[in-house]
């Protein structure tokens, strides 16, 4: 995730593929730029959650309580790459992100 400014808490809201909330994280104060939080695959009564599609949200509130959004970010493996019409596609963790929403590539062996 990434906050433009340094937020006292933040929140990711984790939905299932019906648009449900399954689950909510929190974190404390968190610096400006880009930070990171795991989500283990439970929702909020500690249950492993099915496999299937998620979606998440990332906000946080500053120290006087101003809401700031957050830009959500994913990390994982390339397992894939595709043309959609003119857009490269990369195939990450199962889903499908535009070469142009890439903010970073690390590591990897062949």
């Amino acid at each position: 995730m990434i906050f433009p400014s340094d937020v006292a808490k933040v929140t990711v809201q984790i939905k299932d593929a019906s648009g449900n909330t399954v689950r909510t994280l929190t974190q404390g104060a968190t610096a400006a730029g880009v930070s990171s939080m795991a989500w283990d695959g439970k929702g909020d009564g500690g249950q492993v959650l099915p496999s299937g599609t998620y979606s998440f949200s990332v906000s946080g509130t500053d120290a006087s309580g101003t809401k700031i959004d957050g830009t959500p970010m994913i990390q994982g493996q390339v397992t894939g790459v595709s043309m959609s019409g003119s857009t490269l596609v990369l195939t990450v963790n199962g889903m499908d992100v535009p070469l142009s929403s890439v903010v970073e590539v690390k590591g990897g062996s062949v």
